[in-house]
Parts: C-alpha cells; structure tokens; sequence
C-alpha cells in the first residue's frame, strides 16, 4: 500500500494508475477501505474471483482526494479480466485508459451489473440498463 502512496506522491499530475497487488496484500487492502469495486462482483462486500495459486492481481487506483469526497486510494480489482495492457506512448495514455475503465465500471455498478457482464454480455447489460431507466431495478426482464 506504500507503494501506491509512493506513486502518486511522485506524479502528483496523476489521477490513475494501472498496476498489480499481490494476493497476499488484498486483505490489508480491504482493511484500509481501499476496495472500490471487483470486475467480477455487482455489490459489497465484494469477493473477487481470484484463481487459485494466482500471486498477483491486476487493478486501477484511484488518487485519494479528499476535496472531491474521496478521503481514501480507490482500488478496482480487474480480476476475471485476462490481463490489461494500456495504449503504448505516454503516460497520458494510460491515464486516459484508466479513466475509461473506472467509468465503465461505474456505469456498470449503476445499472446492477458486473464489470464483466457488461464488457462480455452486452445483451444482459441492455436489459438491466432499461430495468433500471424505467425503475424495475437491474432484475428486469
């Protein structure tokens, strides 16, 4: 988790960072309130599908900003997601990526649905999206 401080300390331009934490320091994590999401879960407490023997897990943080209500690092666990690998070329690239998948996986919690249920089912995606417009909730036909 020092790590990740680290990082933002010494790009205070950055508001994402594409990264990896080790199994063994999700539940440090976790304890800190850091866990903002799971790409395999819909809601809290989230349990991230996490292969056996796997060592490492791919993530976004998100900079604390306590002046924007966000008094904690947000981390998102892309687990279920093969790997990620940002656009090659600037740092700006990445954070550009790691800005759109955050708001992905927002929209994805908005309308009740996983992160990889709305990249890999795009059709259940849909359905949930007009349950939750017309206000029947992400269980909609």
């Amino acid at each position: 988790m020092q790590g990740i401080n680290n990082y933002f300390n010494q790009r205070p331009e950055r508001e994402f960072h594409l990264t990896e934490i080790p199994v063994s320091e999700l539940a440090a994590v976790s304890a800190a309130g850091w866990i903002a999401g799971a790409a395999t879960c819909t809601s809290h407490p989230f349990n991230p599908s996490i292969p056996h023997g796997c060592k490492k897990i791919n993530c976004i943080v998100r900079r604390a900003d306590p002046t924007a209500g966000r008094p904690l690092p947000g981390v998102f666990l892309m687990d279920g997601v093969p790997s990620l690998a940002p656009p090659k070329g600037s740092a700006g690239a990445e954070e550009q990526f790691c800005e759109h998948l955050w708001g992905i996986a927002q929209v994805a919690e908005s309308i009740g649905v996983s992160f990889v249920d709305l990249m890999h089912d795009p059709t259940k995606s849909m359905a949930a999206m007009t349950g939750s417009l017309l206000g029947a909730g992400p269980s909609a036909p």
